[in-house]
């Protein structure tokens, strides 16, 4: 039996395994079904509940920054928000500014993370990747 050795490239970090902290990694077909196994300890993961509890984390961190920083933020898990869209969300009222960096508006993570998965949004953005 042959096994597949995965290119560095062709793997995401979507989070880590909630029950020992293993980082773990995703192709798209696994980020496309949506559930991922942890290496370390077996256990099998929805993608969606690792992405929410590290949002979690991030929250309690009060992790805030303007639309470009959180969008650059977000990519290491498989998130892709472009800055334009936190910047029309806020436009549009979706999301709030908590302060400003110079003329750029200063969001949190977790308000970001919301308006994301609003109206399960989220799970058609999985679906069409």
């Amino acid at each position: 039996m042959q096994t597949e050795q995965r290119d560095h490239d062709d793997v995401r970090m979507v989070g880590w395994c909630p029950a020992c902290a293993t980082e773990l990694r995703a192709d798209e077909q696994e980020i496309a079904g949506g559930w991922i196994p942890c290496p370390a300890c077996g256990g099998e993961y929805r993608i969606k509940d690792i992405h929410q509890l590290d949002m979690l984390r991030l929250r309690v961190s009060g992790v805030k920054g303007t639309p470009a920083q959180l969008s650059r933020l977000l990519e290491p898990w498989g998130i892709s928000i472009k800055a334009d869209t936190i910047k029309k969300w806020g436009q549009r009222g979706i999301i709030t500014p908590i302060g400003h960096d110079g003329n750029a508006p200063v969001y949190l993570i977790w308000d970001i993370w919301e308006a994301h998965t609003r109206r399960a949004g989220y799970d058609k953005a999985r679906r069409s990747r």
